[in-house]
């Protein structure tokens, strides 16, 4: 019996990488009259294990990966299998969504606080450089000059820094109203609005005025970069004028409606308590717009940092 026995396991064959043909009968176990000398001498490839599930003849990849990680730690030269590569590959790399997912939640959280800390510096900036310009040249009375120019003289690179200053302030603005969800037409307004009040504050930069306290002096010729200075002033006021009304829409909390309404207030009372005073200071006038736009921006960066999408009135 032993000598059948031994005869019968040497001319058993390693099973098959990929079978084709399944297993018949289901379970082939060796039997002997001596049960513990056949499991002692009986090679493991005698039992033979068929599937009986699935497509005829076909096992599950698990299996045939399982046999051929079981035959590299026996021979580690083998190549690995297409199916066991995918499978590595799956397994190591997480599902693509959930990357996706994963990947814009850290991008939002670091893009929005550093919106609102370069539109808060630039403002800072802005109105530091414009009090300092103030300072550096004290022959240029405020009450009858605007801002514009100090582009004039020695002050020019410190008026050109205070209006790309404002620039980058209100292009964040427009980043962070980009951000806010629903309310697509208001969102759309308040973000192309700060985009062009952004660009005039560029062109502002870019070309110098030609108007001594709001009107061209005598004599002067009109040229194309005191025109383009002009337009860029204008798409500042309709820019932040218009973000201001649209972001009430777009940011609807009692606390913000009633800053922009305190704002609209102000703004609108500039002109008339000056002419009730009979005081004709047409720089105080356009450093009072300017001090209202500038806290405006402030409030909505404020406002805009908030809870996306809540509303409290």
């Amino acid at each position: 019996m032993a000598r059948a026995l031994s005869s019968t396991s040497s001319r058993v064959a390693l099973p098959s990488r990929r079978p084709s043909v399944a297993a018949w009968p289901p379970l082939v176990v060796a039997s002997a009259s001596k049960p513990r000398l056949a499991r002692t001498r009986a090679e493991p490839a005698s039992h033979g294990f068929g599937a009986t599930r699935g497509r005829p003849g076909r096992c599950r990849s698990r299996k045939v990966i399982d046999e051929g990680q079981h035959g590299r730690e026996a021979n580690p030269n083998l190549p690995e299998q297409p199916d066991e590569i995918v499978e590595r590959r799956a397994a190591c790399r997480p599902s693509r969504p959930a990357a996706l997912i994963r990947a814009g939640r850290r991008c939002r959280s670091s893009w929005v606080p550093a919106a609102a800390t370069v539109a808060r510096g630039g403002l800072v900036a802005f109105v530091g450089l414009v009090a300092l310009e103030h300072v550096l040249r004290p022959g240029l009375p405020p009450a009858d000059h605007f801002v514009s120019e100090y582009a004039h003289g020695a002050t020019a690179p410190v008026q050109t820094a205070a209006f790309v200053a404002w620039a980058l302030a209100t292009a964040a603005c427009a980043v962070l109203a980009a951000r806010v969800p629903g309310r697509p037409v208001a969102r759309a307004l308040t973000v192309l609005a700060l985009a062009a009040a952004a660009a005039g504050l560029l062109i502002a930069a870019t070309f110098t005025t030609q108007t001594v306290g709001g009107e061209l002096p005598t004599g002067v010729e009109r040229t194309t970069g005191g025109r383009l200075h002009d337009v860029g002033t204008l798409a500042i006021l309709a820019g932040l004028l218009v973000a201001a009304l649209a972001s009430v829409r777009l940011l609807p909390r009692r606390g913000y409606r009633l800053g922009v309404l305190g704002l609209g207030a102000a703004l609108l009372a500039i002109v008339p308590v000056l002419v009730a005073l009979g005081y004709d200071a047409p720089g105080v006038g356009q450093r009072g717009f300017i001090l209202v736009g500038c806290a405006w921006q402030w409030l909505f960066v404020r406002a805009s940092l908030g809870p996306v999408g809540a509303t409290t009135g």
